[in-house]
């Protein structure tokens, strides 16, 4: 095995930590052709992988027969030396071929029985005939990196008008992101996402012109079905899109209902000014990254609405960037509900049947603690976009953060397979699994999501508490460095001293802790930060009267860090502790169980 460990966690941490063994180093016979190809498909990021299993076959059959001509004798034939060292490494190649076909149909069949889908041949469903496609971010091409927002935009406009075609299941967005940046095949792209299409496309803007390539491929045998390039004035962005949706609608030969028909194909909640699209496209790449960038998030949107004060969709994605922006950059949590309210209230004033509008208003709601309400909002959302991971991660989210650990894992697992590689939802599902005790499979999959994101704040932080659940202490205290690393969220710093006093680092969890004591009283994460902390130090009294500080000066953010998980269970049976959670609007008899009703 490339890692060992005493348990399967443990071994999982090794995998994301350490450098694989040679297999030299114990089989000094292989050959180093074979050692090499063994050490690319063992390597951590995807990217640096071979993409496919006839590529890692023809590295392997390479190695072997770069072996055997190396150590044939001048004198012997050397086809035929060459034969005989493939013959002697073909059982080799023959398991590694096996395993690979199996576990390529073991996904494939554990997923289609995870979602309860039908069968499917080539991407189409047995059941109904549906039609499978994955649409990825077109590429900016002529050298302007600039423009890089708009190419994907495009894409992810054509996206959320096929999402209203009957009878059209779209790839997630995320993993059709994540497939175009691997650089993947057609082929590939179709049995890695389970599509029978694929779209793709290029657009070179110039000035006042704009020129759009789209290209629609089937992934059962790389065959084009159908093509097209438009160069029309700018102005005319919205015409080209519409066309593209109608040709690959014809092209997959979907049959229009009257929701889908001609008056519906277009995206819902959009816009005829171009400046407005355009600064709304800016605005959506900067929210996707997250992180700093939010800042100007907010100011694309502000500045598309001023352009066009009836964009839906500008007010949705408004609403949505001023909820998460607590969480990366340091702004008041409560002047940000605020207007993410009113923003997404505009949004559904103006198209009540955009599912934009009503996911960003259940997500102002759940930042307020109005869980009812946010939960209507977002069923509400789903109705209108069954196949939106962002809703069902949405809905997972809330259960999480209600207490309700277990109904969490439903909605975050469906989020999961409706989108794969869409990697906050699978860190979510990391630290549900791993809290509710299936800390095996909650290791695996945060390590998974860390993959996909290795430097996103949030998945570290997730995978840092992962990682402590699991009793992997030493692995805990190596993630939990490295999420001091990332930046100086006071309640990151509280996350990971708390982590590291569990792991026995006390002197590393003291220091860190006075690096909150010294900040300013009102400094936003400042007391969630001392909450978590002071509880993994031991400071039961500290912890809770930093608790009752959080819940009067930052309730938003203390609802956040989950008041369900074990970190806090020391302080369960404290009528203090009761007063805190009625406070926050949350379930007193659930969350004052011993176990903060984890087991329910």
């Amino acid at each position: 095995p490339p890692h060992t460990g005493p348990t399967t966690p443990a071994i999982v941490a090794r995998l994301m930590t350490e450098t694989p063994r040679d297999i030299r180093s114990t089989r000094p016979a292989v050959p180093p052709g074979v050692n090499a190809a063994v050490q690319r498909a063992l390597e951590k990021s995807p990217a640096d992988r071979f993409m496919n299993c006839g590529s890692f076959a023809e590295a392997l059959g390479a190695g072997t027969r770069e072996a055997a001509l190396a150590n044939a004798a001048p004198s012997k034939d050397t086809n035929s030396a060459a034969g005989s060292a493939a013959r002697r490494f073909a059982p080799i190649l023959g398991v590694l071929a096996l395993i690979a076909a199996v576990s390529v149909g073991l996904v494939i069949k554990q997923r289609t029985a995870s979602t309860g889908a039908p069968e499917s041949t080539n991407g189409v469903s047995r059941a109904g005939g549906e039609q499978t496609l994955a649409v990825l971010p077109f590429t900016s091409v002529g050298g302007d990196t600039a423009n890089n927002y708009f190419a994907a935009g495009i894409a992810d406009e054509l996206t959320s008008a096929l999402t209203q075609i009957p009878g059209l299941r779209l790839a997630g967005r995320a993993s059709a992101a994540r497939v175009k940046q691997q650089g993947s095949s057609t082929r590939e792209i179709g049995t890695a996402l389970n599509v029978s299409s694929v779209l793709d496309g290029s657009v070179r803007r110039s000035g006042e012109r704009i020129r759009v390539t789209a290209e629609l491929t089937s992934a059962s045998d790389g065959r084009v079905m159908w093509s097209q390039t438009y160069e029309r004035a700018l102005a005319d962005v919205f015409a080209v899109q519409d066309e593209i949706t109608r040709e690959i609608v014809s092209a997959l030969q979907v049959r229009l209902t009257t929701a889908g028909s001609a008056s519906a194909v277009g995206a819902r909640g959009g816009t005829t000014n171009l400046e407005a699209y355009d600064l709304y496209l800016r605005a959506l790449q900067l929210y996707k990254a997250r992180g700093p960038g939010l800042r100007n998030a907010e100011r694309y949107a502000e500045e598309a609405i001023a352009r066009d004060p009836d964009y839906a969709r500008a007010h949705a994605l408004l609403s949505s960037v001023l909820t998460v922006q607590p969480y990366y950059v340091t702004v008041s949590p409560q002047s940000n509900a605020i207007r993410a309210r009113a923003a997404a209230e505009r949004a559904i004033a103006l198209d009540d049947s955009l599912a934009e509008g009503h996911l960003a208003l259940g997500n102002a709601r759940e930042e307020v603690a109005e869980w009812s309400d946010a939960r209507r909002e977002y069923e509400r959302a789903s109705a209108l976009d069954p196949q939106s991971a962002d809703v069902q991660y949405r809905l997972g989210e809330l259960s999480f953060r209600m207490g309700r650990v277990r109904e969490s894992l439903g909605p975050l697992g469906v989020a999961s397979r409706l989108d794969p590689l869409y990697s906050q939802s699978s860190s979510y599902l990391a630290l549900g699994l791993a809290a509710i005790g299936r800390t095996d499979e909650g290791v695996a999959e945060g390590q998974r999501a860390l993959t996909l994101d290795p430097d996103h704040i949030t998945l570290n932080s997730w995978y840092t508490w992962v990682l402590d659940l699991a009793g992997l202490r030493e692995e805990a205290a190596a993630q939990a460095r490295r999420l001091l690393g990332l930046g100086d969220f006071p309640e990151r710093i509280g996350l990971a001293a708390g982590v590291l006093a569990r792991a026995g680092k006390l002197d590393e969890a003291r220091a860190q802790l006075r690096r909150l004591e010294v900040l300013p009283a009102a400094a936003e994460g400042r007391d969630l930060g001392l909450v978590l902390a002071r509880l993994g130090l031991g400071d039961r009294d500290g912890g809770l009267v930093a608790l009752e500080a959080a819940a009067q000066r930052d309730p938003y953010r203390l609802r956040a860090y989950l008041l369900a998980m074990q970190s806090y269970d020391a302080l369960r049976a404290e009528p203090r502790f009761a007063a805190v959670i009625r406070q926050l609007n949350l379930d007193v008899e659930r969350l004052t169980l011993p176990d903060g009703g984890r087991s329910q």
